[in-house]
C-alpha cells in the first residue's frame, strides 16, 4: 500500500494505492492525522481510484474522520470509487452521508465554488 497527498487551496486530496483494509488502515489514519488537525484544511478528499480492496475497517476510518470534520462544519468526500465500492456505499447508505464524485476533477470543481 502507498499513500500520497496534495493540497489545493483548502482541499487535501489523499490518494491510496493498494489495499484499504485491516492493518493498513492504521497507517492511513496516522498519515491523515496532520490533515485532520490542520484547521486550514476544509475538505479531505479520499481518492479511491487505485484502491484494490476496501473493507469495513477502511470504511470505518472514513466515517471516523467524517465525524471529526462534521463537528467543524467541514467536509470529507470520496472520488473515483470503483463499482464494487459504490455498491457497498449504497448498501450501507454512506452515499447519503458523504459526497461521492465520479472523478477528482468533478470534486475539485465542486469545492472550488
Amino acid at each position: 500500500m502507498k499513500i500520497f497527498h496534495r493540497i489545493e487551496d483548502h482541499v487535501c486530496v489523499v490518494s491510496i494505492i493498494g489495499r484499504f483494509v485491516g492493518e493498513e488502515v492504521l497507517d492511513i489514519k496516522e498519515y491523515c492525522i496532520p490533515f485532520i488537525e490542520d484547521k486550514n484544511i476544509g475538505v479531505l478528499l479520499f481518492d479511491l481510484k487505485e484502491v484494490t480492496t476496501l473493507d469495513s475497517a477502511g470504511i470505518g476510518l472514513i466515517v471516523e474522520i467524517y465525524k471529526i470534520f462534521q463537528k467543524r462544519e467541514e467536509v470529507v468526500a470520496i472520488c473515483n470509487p470503483k463499482d464494487n465500492h459504490m455498491k457497498v456505499f449504497e448498501m450501507i447508505r454512506l452515499n447519503k452521508v458523504l459526497s461521492i464524485y465520479a472523478t477528482e476533477e468533478e470534486a475539485l470543481a465542486e469545492f472550488a465554488k
